[in-house]
């Protein structure tokens, strides 16, 4: 991942530690206005209150700043400036010694430089996934993961779904430096060795290259000679350490070595939603013991036995051994170091994008870092699509721990959550966070609530969602709202964690407004206090389907599905909605990660005039579509809320994408009411971390909007009549099954189950490039 350095530029001889507890910024503080950002490093305002961090132990090193070196926000392909620059995922991270910083672009398969002068230009790469070795100009890669350089020059890649070591040499040109492009696993001669899904790779002084083998749950070592051999791990998913053939990981990530030969690896990986949260210590020999992690996800600084990692990523060591983690999940950048303390070096722990001082950053999935020779450590920021960098200031010295103050001490406060999802949800809940979070600084600039004469704030409780397990992570997040004593929630993001909680939230008789999840189980389950002000898949569904058979008057449909109750349930009232018009239901198929190559023969055999796609969590959308457009079956693509909500699905897809539909929820931005007044407050707010509330990442964001200030307005109702309670807030709630909210969305009126009465749907469509909206 890196080269060996001085430590921060020769300047940390003697190193200690200079922290101190930062305290969040007022909830109901309205953002200053944002500076015009420079031509390299662009400034951002603050990030939200992230105020479900009271009482939690949060270490800040001083003197920290963010800035951004390279990307726009937006996904895509751009050669050039670093402002104007676009990335498709950047993952793992190496500089060299002239400065220049490589970037492995896993979406967009391809291996990007930026100069020491900010400029973007692409080193390796057609952009396609594939295979092919060459010239880089025309090489192929399948989701390039890890990146380290050797003392030449030569750039080493963990292709992942290759199965494959790649090298891009000074030449200009790529080649294959081991495995046999099987997933499996073997040891032996380079090219006759095999991976399974290889992601990050590190070089020692030796030139041993390491391999984070990571579904093969093992650590690999490929000596200078061309032999392959199994550093440590038994190949068996656990977590245990010990001597190098009982070692256990599961789903070693990213890799660094450090100056005493040591090999460091993050423990958790992402696209299996496994990991330990861990970071453990190989030695050259192979045993391993565990740095910090418990196997369950933390986030309180301290000592390393004391505290935890949720989904630690990319990682990078100094020359003294400082050890810097881009902690995933927490949305923070952490350090250990040598004396066996963690603390934060950036980020407030909010799912979003924020320059600024460290405290008050903000990332959203931090994964690869790597730190320069002047005490840069850069910051391959995936959803945000931006490469970061933070300046560590020169020398650090110790102060004592102190746990992180009450932002709201001395106030009287009515506290409502919000979840900030991990990963599939992460871009989705950044933006739906500021909406929630705007609702609540309008309704205090107004005067908060005023109970029995006293005047209450109304505060943001945040918590974080874990990725595994999905329903123990949803439901420890709603335990952790219950316990600060929030009234109500708005959230969560996916379907399947709203679900969860609801088991947390309803026993306890607070009150959850969803504005996103779209599974027609939450609403049905039975739980009184559970609320939805979006439509749910059992309505969505046969609507989408009136509007194929209607509004594009097809008639012989093929429906492509996740396997999993989610998917079938939308599918199977799509299919009795279709079918009771007159249309015809040709086949059903379902696909794990992908749809087996005989099953995209029989689609075409059957001649469809559409191909009908259904929400997935695992399944990935843009490459079964790509499976789908390779058969030439002439047919018309049409999603089912499973396109326009994935950020990567156009950038995949690029000019295939030209004409395929996608059935959303809601209705349009143009047709909402209240849309155009609120996008002018949004924007004037400052709050927007993504940075438009016309973004994708904001499609929810009214719905947010609308569900937070319907819990408003039921808690200013409980407040006229009586004390707020949990009981007076969800009788209050009660009101709007009968009595309608007006929102920016339209009328929200609930009806016996909790769902809106009024369930729009309408069609987006892609139009050159871009998603616009299908208005009847």
């Amino acid at each position: 991942m890196r080269r060996r350095r001085t430590a921060l530029g020769g300047l940390c001889l003697l190193i200690l530690l200079l922290v101190a507890c930062v305290p969040p910024s007022p909830a109901g503080v309205t953002m200053t206005e944002e500076p015009e950002p420079t031509p390299i490093a662009p400034t951002s305002p603050p990030a939200p209150t992230s105020a479900g961090q009271i009482g939690s132990q949060l270490l800040y090193v001083q003197g920290v700043t963010v800035s951004t070196l390279a990307g726009d926000g937006n996904w895509g392909y751009r050669d050039g400036p670093g402002p104007q620059a676009r990335f498709l995922g950047p993952e793992g991270l190496a500089v060299d010694r002239q400065g220049n910083i490589y970037v492995a672009e896993r979406f967009g398969n391809r291996i990007r430089r930026i100069n020491p002068g900010g400029t973007v230009s692409t080193l390796a790469g057609t952009g396609i996934p594939g295979y092919a070795d060459g010239p880089a100009s025309s090489a192929q890669f399948n989701y390039p993961f890890g990146l380290a350089l050797d003392g030449a020059g030569n750039l080493y890649v963990g292709d992942t779904f290759n199965h494959r070591i790649r090298v891009v040499h000074i030449d200009g040109t790529v080649s294959t430096f081991a495995g046999d492009g099987t997933a499996g696993y073997r040891d032996g001669p380079t090219l006759q060795a095999q991976f399974d899904r290889p992601t990050g790779v590190a070089i020692s002084a030796s030139g041993v290259l390491y391999v984070a083998d990571s579904g093969n749950n093992c650590i690999r070592a490929i000596s200078p000679e061309g032999m392959v051999s199994t550093l440590a791990g038994s190949g068996e998913r656990g977590f245990k350490d010990g001597p190098p053939d009982q070692a256990q990981f599961n789903g070693p990530q990213y890799l660094v070595v450090g100056s005493n030969g040591n090999i460091y690896a993050s423990d958790s990986v992402t696209f299996e939603l496994r990991g330990n949260h861990a970071i453990r210590r190989i030695t050259p020999a192979g045993i391993v013991t565990t740095l910090t992690g418990t196997g369950l996800p933390g986030h309180a600084d301290g000592k390393v036995a004391d505290v935890g990692l949720s989904l630690p990523s990319g990682l990078d060591v100094d020359a003294v051994g400082n050890l810097f983690v881009a902690d995933e999940n927490n949305q923070r950048i952490r350090v250990i170091t040598p004396e066996g303390m963690v603390y934060t070096v950036a980020g407030v722990g909010v799912n979003g994008y924020a320059d600024g001082d460290g405290p008050y950053a903000a990332f959203l999935n931090p994964h690869g870092v790597v730190l320069d020779d002047k005490g840069r450590l850069y910051v391959a920021d995936v959803i945000t699509s931006r490469i970061r960098v933070i300046q560590l200031p020169e020398m650090f010295i110790g102060l004592p721990p102190s746990p992180t103050p009450d932002p709201y001490a001395g106030q009287n406060v009515i506290k409502i959550g919000f979840v900030d999802e991990s990963n599939r949800g992460s871009m989705t809940s950044a933006a739906t966070g500021n909406a929630v979070q705007l609702a609540i600084d309008e309704a205090n600039a107004a005067g908060g609530v005023t109970v029995g004469g006293t005047r209450y704030t109304l505060a943001l409780v945040r918590a974080q969602d874990w990725v595994q397990p999905p329903d123990a992570g949803a439901q420890a997040a709603a335990r952790a709202l219950v316990n600060q004593g929030v009234v109500a929630v708005v959230g969560h993001v996916l379907s399947e964690n709203s679900m969860a909680g609801a088991e947390v939230y309803s026993p306890a008789g607070v009150v959850m407004v969803s504005a996103v999840s779209s599974d027609p189980r939450l609403t049905q389950a039975g739980w009184s206090t559970v609320f939805r002000v979006t439509s749910n898949d059992a309505f969505m569904a046969p609507v989408a389907a009136r509007m194929t058979y209607e509004q594009l008057g097809l008639r012989r449909a093929v429906l492509l599905g996740e396997a999993a109750p989610h998917s079938r349930t939308a599918m199977d009232t799509w299919q009795e909605a279709f079918e009771a018009l007159g249309g015809q239901v040709l086949g059903r198929f379902e696909g794990e990660d992908k749809f087996l190559e005989e099953v995209m023969l029989q689609i075409g055999d059957l001649v469809p005039e559409a191909i009908i796609f259904f929400p997935a969590r695992d399944l990935s959308i843009a490459k079964a579509v790509q499976q789908v457009l390779d058969t030439n079956v002439d047919a018309v693509v049409i999603g089912v809320e499973s396109f326009s909500v994935d950020p990567t699905f156009l950038a995949v897809l690029s000019d295939r994408g030209e004409g395929i539909y996608d059935a959303v929820p809601g209705v349009s931005t143009a047709s909402m009411p209240g849309y155009i007044d609120f996008a002018d407050r949004y924007r004037s707010a400052r709050l927007a971390i993504i940075p438009d509330p016309d973004h994708l990442l904001a499609k929810f964001n009214p719905f947010a909007y609308d569900a937070a200030n319907v819990i408003i307005a039921a808690i200013r109702l409980a407040a006229e009549t009586s004390e707020v309670t949990l009981q007076s807030v969800a009788a209050a709630m009660e009101t709007f099954r009968d009595q309608p909210f007006q929102g920016v969305t339209g009328t929200i009126l609930f009806d016996e189950f909790g769902d809106l009465l009024d369930q729009p749907v309408y069609f987006k469509r892609v139009v050159n490039g871009q998603w616009v909206d299908v208005v009847p």
